[in-house]
Protein backbone atom coordinates (compact mmCIF):
# COMPACT_ATOMS: atom_id res chain seq x y z
CA UNK A 1 0.00 0.00 0.00
CA UNK A 2 1.46 3.30 -1.08
CA UNK A 3 0.30 6.88 -1.36
CA UNK A 4 -2.96 7.56 0.43
CA UNK A 5 -3.66 3.93 1.30
CA UNK A 6 -3.58 2.28 4.72
CA UNK A 7 -0.30 1.32 6.34
CA UNK A 8 -1.89 -2.02 7.29
CA UNK A 9 -4.25 -4.51 5.66
CA UNK A 10 -7.56 -3.06 4.47
CA UNK A 11 -11.07 -4.50 4.40
CA UNK A 12 -10.56 -5.03 0.66
CA UNK A 13 -7.46 -7.14 1.38
CA UNK A 14 -9.36 -9.19 3.96
CA UNK A 15 -12.29 -9.65 1.57
CA UNK A 16 -9.94 -10.95 -1.12
CA UNK A 17 -8.51 -13.55 1.28
CA UNK A 18 -12.01 -14.45 2.47
CA UNK A 19 -13.31 -15.09 -1.05
CA UNK A 20 -10.27 -17.22 -1.87
CA UNK A 21 -10.70 -19.38 1.24
CA UNK A 22 -14.49 -19.54 1.04
CA UNK A 23 -14.77 -20.35 -2.66
CA UNK A 24 -11.69 -22.49 -3.30
CA UNK A 25 -11.48 -25.61 -1.17
CA UNK A 26 -8.26 -26.52 -3.00
CA UNK A 27 -6.48 -23.58 -1.29
CA UNK A 28 -4.84 -24.92 1.84
CA UNK A 29 -4.56 -23.16 5.18
CA UNK A 30 -0.87 -22.59 4.40
CA UNK A 31 -1.88 -19.55 2.35
CA UNK A 32 -0.70 -16.15 3.52
CA UNK A 33 -1.32 -12.60 2.43
CA UNK A 34 1.61 -10.20 2.14
CA UNK A 35 1.72 -6.42 2.12
CA UNK A 36 4.54 -3.90 1.76
CA UNK A 37 3.86 -0.33 2.85
CA UNK A 38 5.41 3.02 1.94
CA UNK A 39 7.13 3.02 5.36
CA UNK A 40 9.18 -0.04 4.27
CA UNK A 41 7.23 -2.30 6.60
CA UNK A 42 6.23 -5.69 5.26
CA UNK A 43 3.36 -7.63 6.80
CA UNK A 44 2.20 -11.20 6.47
CA UNK A 45 -1.22 -12.47 7.54
CA UNK A 46 -1.42 -16.21 8.05
CA UNK A 47 -4.49 -18.35 8.56
CA UNK A 48 -4.50 -19.78 12.08
CA UNK A 49 -8.15 -20.82 12.21
CA UNK A 50 -9.84 -21.07 8.81
CA UNK A 51 -13.31 -21.67 10.25
CA UNK A 52 -13.05 -18.57 12.46
CA UNK A 53 -11.89 -16.40 9.56
CA UNK A 54 -14.66 -17.64 7.27
CA UNK A 55 -17.22 -17.05 10.04
CA UNK A 56 -15.86 -13.50 10.44
CA UNK A 57 -16.02 -13.05 6.66
CA UNK A 58 -19.58 -14.34 6.44
CA UNK A 59 -20.60 -11.52 8.79
CA UNK A 60 -18.26 -8.72 7.61
CA UNK A 61 -16.97 -9.49 4.11
CA UNK A 62 -19.55 -11.52 2.18
CA UNK A 63 -20.66 -8.57 0.03
CA UNK A 64 -19.73 -4.96 -0.60
CA UNK A 65 -22.27 -3.57 1.88
CA UNK A 66 -20.80 -5.69 4.67
CA UNK A 67 -17.27 -4.72 3.61
CA UNK A 68 -18.22 -1.02 3.73
CA UNK A 69 -19.61 -1.47 7.26
CA UNK A 70 -16.36 -3.17 8.29
CA UNK A 71 -14.39 -0.26 6.85
CA UNK A 72 -16.44 2.08 9.04
CA UNK A 73 -15.79 -0.12 12.10
CA UNK A 74 -12.08 -0.11 11.31
CA UNK A 75 -12.12 3.67 11.20
CA UNK A 76 -14.50 4.50 14.04
CA UNK A 77 -13.75 1.78 16.60
CA UNK A 78 -10.14 0.89 15.84
CA UNK A 79 -8.75 4.19 14.48
CA UNK A 80 -7.41 2.56 11.31
CA UNK A 81 -7.16 5.26 8.66
CA UNK A 82 -4.84 6.45 5.88
CA UNK A 83 -3.77 9.52 7.87
CA UNK A 84 -2.84 7.57 11.02
CA UNK A 85 0.76 6.57 11.61
CA UNK A 86 1.92 2.98 11.18
CA UNK A 87 2.00 2.21 14.91
CA UNK A 88 -1.57 3.46 15.45
CA UNK A 89 -2.91 1.44 12.52
CA UNK A 90 -0.96 -1.65 13.57
CA UNK A 91 -2.29 -1.52 17.14
CA UNK A 92 -5.84 -0.93 15.90
CA UNK A 93 -5.62 -3.80 13.43
CA UNK A 94 -4.26 -6.20 16.06
CA UNK A 95 -7.00 -5.14 18.50
CA UNK A 96 -9.58 -5.80 15.80
CA UNK A 97 -8.05 -9.20 15.01
CA UNK A 98 -8.29 -10.18 18.68
CA UNK A 99 -11.68 -8.70 19.53
CA UNK A 100 -13.42 -9.84 16.34
CA UNK A 101 -11.76 -13.30 16.31
CA UNK A 102 -10.36 -13.13 12.78
CA UNK A 103 -8.51 -16.44 13.10
CA UNK A 104 -5.37 -14.89 11.61
CA UNK A 105 -1.86 -14.13 12.83
CA UNK A 106 0.24 -11.12 11.88
CA UNK A 107 3.99 -10.85 11.43
CA UNK A 108 6.02 -7.86 10.29
CA UNK A 109 9.47 -7.03 9.01
CA UNK A 110 11.06 -3.60 8.91
CA UNK A 111 14.22 -4.76 7.16
CA UNK A 112 12.80 -4.60 3.63
CA UNK A 113 14.50 -2.13 1.32
CA UNK A 114 12.80 -2.00 -2.07
CA UNK A 115 15.47 0.35 -3.44
CA UNK A 116 18.34 -2.11 -3.04
CA UNK A 117 16.81 -5.55 -2.60
CA UNK A 118 19.15 -8.49 -2.33
CA UNK A 119 18.36 -12.05 -1.42
CA UNK A 120 20.10 -11.48 1.91
CA UNK A 121 18.17 -8.32 2.80
CA UNK A 122 14.61 -9.09 1.74
CA UNK A 123 12.42 -9.89 4.72
CA UNK A 124 15.13 -11.56 6.80
CA UNK A 125 13.85 -10.54 10.23
CA UNK A 126 10.21 -11.31 11.05
CA UNK A 127 8.37 -10.49 14.26
CA UNK A 128 5.06 -12.08 15.23
CA UNK A 129 2.70 -9.52 16.76
CA UNK A 130 -0.30 -10.04 19.03
CA UNK A 131 -2.57 -7.64 20.86
CA UNK A 132 -2.43 -7.82 24.66
CA UNK A 133 -5.80 -6.60 26.03
CA UNK A 134 -4.47 -6.38 29.60
CA UNK A 135 -1.92 -3.72 28.64
CA UNK A 136 -3.45 -2.38 25.41
CA UNK A 137 -0.06 -2.97 23.82
CA UNK A 138 1.50 -5.30 21.29
CA UNK A 139 3.37 -8.42 22.36
CA UNK A 140 6.11 -9.50 19.98
CA UNK A 141 8.07 -12.67 19.42
CA UNK A 142 10.72 -13.68 16.90
CA UNK A 143 9.47 -15.75 13.94
CA UNK A 144 12.83 -16.70 12.44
Amino acid sequence: HYGQLLSIFSAVDLQDLYFKLKNHSDITDDIFLGLVTSSNTAYILQVQNRAAFIAFGDVHLADDDKKEKLMKIMLDKYGIKPTADRDTNELGFLRMMKQMNLGLTLASSNSFNYLTPTSASLFDTWTKKEYNPATNNINTSNCN
